[in-house]
This record gives structure tokens, sequence and C-alpha cells, in this order.
């Protein structure tokens, strides 16, 4: 059974985010792709999904982690943040 490319799209994005990015999964037209841009807004990346292609959530990943010029690490944890 494959997995949504939406879905592995979004998962992308949300390991991404701990690597210091802003991202997102997205679908349009059919085509999956993730967003991701500097949290200082100076740079926007996009990488899109391969339709028909089995694809790991590691994989897209370290492609995007390679595009904006990152080796692979150990993402920093997130600070939660409370509503008062």
């Amino acid at each position: 059974m494959s997995t949504d490319l939406l879905v592995i799209a979004g998962l992308a994005s949300e390991i991404l985010e701990g690597h210091g990015f802003v991202a997102c999964g997205r679908r349009e037209n059919g085509i999956a792709r993730v967003d991701y841009w500097t949290r200082d807004g100076g740079v926007a990346y996009r990488h899109v999904l391969p339709q028909g292609e089995t694809v790991t959530v590691d994989e897209v990943v370290a492609a995007c982690l390679s595009a904006a010029g990152h080796e692979k690490c150990t993402p920093q944890p997130r600070r939660i943040s409370h509503l008062s």
C-alpha cells in the first residue's frame, strides 16, 4: 500500500521545521510538494515529489536539506509555547 504523497510532504515538513525551516506540504493540480524557507524569510525552496514513484519521508528531507546546502544533522528540539 502506498502512502499519499501529500502525507509524505507533510511529515517531511515537520522534520524540516526541526532543522530550523518554516515548511509546509501542499498539493496543487495533483502534484505534491514541500515549500520551505529560512525563518528570517531570506531564502525559499520548493521540492516537488516524484509522481508514480515510491519515496520515503527521509529521502524527501535529505533532498530538501541538500538543496538548501545543509548536511543532514540532528534536528533541534522544538520549543513548546503555552497559551495563557
